[in-house]
């Protein structure tokens, strides 16, 4: 991702945040092969997807639930929805005691803890861990599994709320919905004693090495600096230009509260930090 200014028939249109496709030049990059099935995990009409139906939940053996919840990118396979329908089956209907053998035969699940335990320090919620949705599934050929990959970051740090309050979204659970059988990566996959304690060795790791306002502050402050006198000139802008500069260390209400990002960091290091795990 980078920033870049939008310039529109000689009219400035002001910065944007340009993020990278998830498509076969992503998967070339970073992948041993592009040739995958590539499914977005956003339903192509959420009036007909089934409920939950897009969070790895087992919607039975035929493709039609799944393509009325996932929207298939890589149109030309000639296998579609089979190797999903196989995650998804594995997932739900393995007994916790055996996850932990089965799993990760056809699905990458460190790489799915890394993206739970982001998700949950930054408290992106606009994402699995909330609706269920906002990422993609790629299936690595040359392993052989399903990868999952995360996509829309726009509202961490607690900007997407689920009707929480900003100390609530700071002291949310490492677990968080661990009761929801609807997010079966977090009810079941956290419930198998090895892949919980994975999850929480990351979390650690993030926490040790990363979420620190003495560490985040001077990248913040850099990209801040980047895009300073150009958020300043941009007069289509969505906000004041006091927010911009205020909200790095206060909370401003803009429809939702936007918490402020050093004291929502500082306290959410200092929940995790005494948390008993």
């Amino acid at each position: 991702a980078n920033f870049i200014k939008l310039v529109i028939n000689n009219q400035n249109w002001g910065i944007y945040v340009n993020v990278q496709q998830v498509n076969k030049g992503f998967m070339s990059q970073w992948f041993e092969d592009n040739d995958g099935n590539r499914y977005k995990g956003d339903a192509p009409n959420r009036s007909q997807a089934p409920r939950n139906g897009t969070a790895l939940t087992w919607l039975g053996s035929s493709q039609t639930p799944y393509a009325q919840s996932y929207e298939l990118k890589s149109e030309t396979n000639p296998t579609p929805w089979t190797d999903l329908i196989n995650v998804c089956d594995v997932l739900n209907n393995t007994p916790i005691s055996q996850l932990e053998q089965k799993l990760p035969q056809v699905f990458d699940v460190d790489r799915a803890l890394w993206h739970l335990a982001l998700n949950n320090i930054f408290v992106q919620l606009d994402s699995y861990v909330g609706p269920g949705h906002n990422f993609y599934l790629l299936h690595d050929d040359y392993h052989d599994k399903l990868c999952l990959v995360p996509w829309d970051l726009n509202e961490s740090f607690g900007v997407f709320t689920m009707r929480m309050n900003v100390s609530q979204l700071q002291r949310l659970d490492p677990l968080y919905p661990q009761q929801n059988q609807g997010r079966p990566l977090v009810a079941r996959m956290l419930s198998a004693p090895g892949f919980r304690e994975r999850y929480y060795s990351h979390l650690r790791t993030l926490l040790n090495d990363f979420w620190d306002w003495n560490k985040l502050s001077p990248i913040i402050t850099q990209y801040q600096n980047l895009i300073r006198a150009e958020v300043l000139a941009d007069n289509k802008k969505l906000y004041s230009n006091d927010w911009f500069t205020r909200n790095l260390t206060q909370d401003v209400r803009a429809g939702v509260t936007v918490p402020g990002l050093k004291p929502f960091v500082d306290a959410r290091r200092a929940y995790l930090s005494s948390h008993f795990e």
